[in-house]
């Protein structure tokens, strides 16, 4: 979530609590989230409740008046398009039921006489008390299988996804959410759907969880290529629950200075056999952390999951031509088989 703009003598944060919504939904607090990457549509998230005291996250977007903007009017032009182009994505899936995806309950907006344009336009999605960074913090709790069975979640809800045509783009620990005991993708803010371009051609992604192609400024024109951003992202998320850290920050620790994507100023091409490297060195520091009944075939998954090289990415057997490329169905596969394996060797502990 982008920080709230400071120029307004409103303050919505706190004007807008007790503020009844459409579907019976009352905002009741400020709910403060850790930035989610470089979105830019700037909104304030809240907490609502309905007269059955269930809890939902309220997305308000902000509309005061941003002054380094080049042109205020088409800045504002353009945040309401692409909130209404969000919304009108999660209300598509919300419509097709998808058990992985997180559920918009209600959008749209009521006046509000004080706010810019004296109207307020919301989204109120389902709320999740936890996301994967909480969870990967209990250590007690997140053991080994049961972060394959996170993985196995997650990569089906990408599955869901992409047989949809929308590629996420923001497959982070952040918004890896849970939700009664089922875990969820949410924060649609980045997600690209094929039937719809977007109004602001291209989201900007979080540099912590992008792909080599994106930092070095390839381009990314087609929807197979922004799922293969999708692939890196859900390998990453496999090296961040074992590893607890950024393969791509770990992947720019490694790379010389020259070679960095901040300074570097040739192409991607150029730059890829420094990348390549670099990712051998992280795949190599990283695997210690990997349990060791199933160390070698989750390491597999990250070198194929995060190839620095999209036209090597993804399951050996999808690039052979047998499926998509970017299909995640293989490793749904693979981590609910990895996630037995390590159950039935707990089962099978003496006491």
């Amino acid at each position: 979530m982008s920080s709230p703009l400071p120029t307004s003598s409103m303050n919505l944060e706190t004007a807008l609590i007790g503020q009844a919504l459409l579907g019976g939904w009352t905002i009741t607090s400020l709910r403060v989230e850790v930035s989610s990457g470089p979105i830019r549509i700037p909104t304030l998230s809240f907490e609502a409740t309905d007269g059955q005291q269930s809890k939902a996250l309220v997305k308000v977007l902000d509309l005061r008046i941003d002054p380094a903007a080049p042109d205020e009017l088409k800045d504002l032009e353009l945040r309401l398009m692409v909130f209404n182009y969000q919304r009108q994505l999660i209300e598509r899936l919300a419509g097709e039921r998808l058990r992985g995806v997180v559920r918009g309950l209600q959008s749209g907006s009521i006046p509000f006489a004080s706010a810019p344009l004296g109207r307020i336009y919301f989204l109120i999605v389902e709320w999740s008390d936890d996301d994967l960074r909480s969870q990967v913090a209990l250590n007690d709790r997140f053991d080994s299988a049961y972060a394959l069975r996170v993985l196995h979640q997650t990569a089906t809800a990408l599955h869901e996804l992409h047989q949809r045509e929308v590629a996420h783009l923001s497959v982070r620990p952040a918004n890896i959410v849970f939700i009664a005991e089922t875990v969820k993708l949410g924060e649609f803010s980045c997600a690209v759907d094929a039937r719809k371009p977007r109004p602001d051609g291209a989201p900007a992604l979080d540099w912590a969880s992008a792909p080599p192609e994106f930092l070095y400024q390839a381009p990314i024109d087609s929807m197979n290529a922004r799922c293969l951003i999708d692939l890196y992202q859900l390998g990453s998320v496999v090296a961040y629950v074992f590893s607890g850290t950024s393969l791509t920050a770990q992947l720019g620790l490694k790379l010389q200075p020259i070679h960095h994507w901040k300074r570097w100023t040739g192409s991607f091409a150029e730059a890829l056999p420094y990348v390549q490297h670099a990712f051998g060195d992280v795949l190599r520091d990283i695997a210690p952390n990997f349990p060791e009944a199933c160390r070698d075939e989750l390491i597999g998954a990250v070198r194929d999951l995060c190839a620095p090289d999209p036209a090597l990415r993804g399951h050996p057997l999808n690039r052979a031509g047998q499926g998509l490329q970017y299909s995640t169905e293989r490793y749904i596969s693979l981590f609910d088989r990895l996630a037995s394996r390590l159950e039935l060797g707990i089962r099978r502990v003496p006491r």
